[in-house]
């Protein structure tokens, strides 16, 4: 006697096309409409249970966050007032570092970064 065998990925294909086979053309439509919206907007799980953004919701983060991106290279090239406030900010920071109590520290910890990095690097 001969086997079949079939992988899960095959198997749900046939009974899919099935499924769909017996159904009517208006049910079959609502069927696919269904998914496909519960699909783009239901909630992903995630590692741990964790539920994450549906595709839909993804998608528009994404967007935001590029168009936030667009928006603050933007204000950053063009607007004087935004370049000389970051600039200012950094000029305090460097202050601090180098004027402050924690100098010693933060000479330290630099040489330590440069240390970790020179002798990561040799390990290659």
């Amino acid at each position: 006697m001969t086997s079949l065998n079939l992988s899960n990925e095959q198997m749900t294909e046939i009974i899919s096309g099935a499924i769909l086979a017996f159904l009517k053309p208006e049910a079959r439509e609502e069927l696919i409409r269904k998914a496909v919206e519960e699909h783009l907007t239901k909630p992903q799980s995630g590692q741990y249970g964790k539920k994450e953004p549906s595709i839909l919701q993804d998608a528009f983060n994404r967007a935001v966050a590029q168009v936030a991106r667009e928006e603050a290279v933007k204000a950053v090239q063009e607007d004087s007032r935004v370049r000389e406030g970051i600039k200012r900010m950094i000029s305090e920071a460097v202050d601090k570092v180098l004027t402050g109590d924690e100098y010693g520290s933060v000479v330290s910890k630099l040489a330590d970064a440069i240390t970790d990095g020179l002798t990561s690097r040799s390990r290659y």
